[in-house]
């Protein structure tokens, strides 16, 4: 069981698309306690593909495919409509920097929903004509729904219309793995290379200065063993674990993004007169006491980025959103559930 705004955003799309008459025999044929629902309310797993199951035999058209990704698209609307549209609008200039940033995106909410199991996302390969972009989750039968998700979010954001397909099913009995072809104007990809390759000659910088900087800093030989590690990310460890000759895969996880861990992948940097490549790391922080468990402090985080200031601005959201959930908890508590 788990909260969701899934079942909301269903609900209104089927109320704005095929009418209140619609959804009132959907809410009779499941037995629904109520035509309404809480998003702090926490419902069945599945009961998202009941409703699609349902509406494709109140309705005699269309299939449990089709709605799911009908209701992709109304969880966008919602969002929308309850604002929550401006991180997703800040995503990138283009698409294709939106499907790079999407795991980025639900990083962003573990603020207000600590508790929320994301899926991951990220991009393979890509061309001109689109890119491929895998997706796993723990849930099952939610391919067509992130579907949805991609072509509203295209169309609403980027005014692009774009084509998705199943490209290749990996799934375990463990998680979902999909990979999905999509095809959009991607022209945009070429530009980006055109920009890095014609970056200025700078002089080198010496390795003191280079650990000051990137205090997170992991150095890794060819043989993917660890060759040195930057002060702050020390301090994660007791001062007597050995660290350094170690293989990478043995003392640390790739979360995100979902790939195989390997030379030069991600928020890589190859020093070549080093013979060593520089991952460029950060730690994510939702809390001062997850922070404190780690033995980490504000001057431990990097310059160069705005770790400290959204841990700051995030943790300030959370207490103002849950003396939000506080307040409406304590009033669903005293006001009953009335029929729509």
């Amino acid at each position: 069981m788990a909260p969701r705004f899934e079942h909301k955003s269903a609900r209104d799309g089927i109320c704005n698309v095929y009418g209140l008459a619609t959804w009132k025999r959907i809410v009779e044929e499941l037995n629904f306690e109520h035509e309404s629902f809480s998003t702090l309310g926490r419902y069945e797993e599945n009961l998202i593909e009941k409703i699609a199951e349902c509406l494709t035999e109140v309705l005699r058209e269309g299939s449990p495919e089709t709605y799911m990704q009908f209701f992709g698209e109304c969880f966008v609307k919602f969002f929308t409509t309850y604002g929550y549209d401006k991180i997703l609008r800040v995503a990138g200039r283009h698409f294709r920097d939106f499907l790079h940033s999407i795991d980025q995106l639900h990083d962003s909410n573990r603020f207000s929903f600590p508790k929320m199991k994301s899926p991951l996302f990220h991009v393979t390969d890509e061309d001109e004509n689109g890119a491929v972009l895998h997706y796993k989750s723990k849930r099952r039968g939610f391919q067509r729904y992130v579907i949805g998700q991609l072509k509203e979010c295209a169309t609403r954001f980027y005014n692009e219309e774009i084509s998705v397909r199943i490209q290749d099913d990996i799934s375990t009995n463990e998680y979902s793995h999909i990979i999905f072809r999509v095809e959009f104007n991607n022209s945009s990809a070429r530009e980006s290379s055109k920009r890095l390759q014609n970056v200025p000659t700078l002089p080198d910088v010496t390795s003191s200065t280079f650990f000051k900087v990137f205090p997170f800093c992991i150095l890794i030989d060819p043989s993917m063993r660890i060759y040195h590690l930057g002060k702050s990310i020390k301090n994660l460890f007791s001062s007597n674990t050995l660290l350094s000759g170690r293989y990478l895969e043995d003392v640390f996880r790739l979360v995100r993004p979902d790939i195989l861990l390997g030379w030069s992948k991600g928020q890589m940097k190859l020093i070549a007169h080093w013979n060593m490549v520089a991952f460029l790391c950060h730690p994510v922080l939702s809390t001062t006491e997850e922070m404190l468990s780690l033995g980490l402090y504000l001057h431990d985080l990097n310059f160069y980025d705005g770790t400290s200031e959204i841990l700051i601005a995030g943790m300030q959201h959370a207490r103002t959103l849950q003396v939000a959930i506080d307040k409406v908890t304590k009033l669903k508590d005293r006001i009953p559930f009335e029929h729509d």
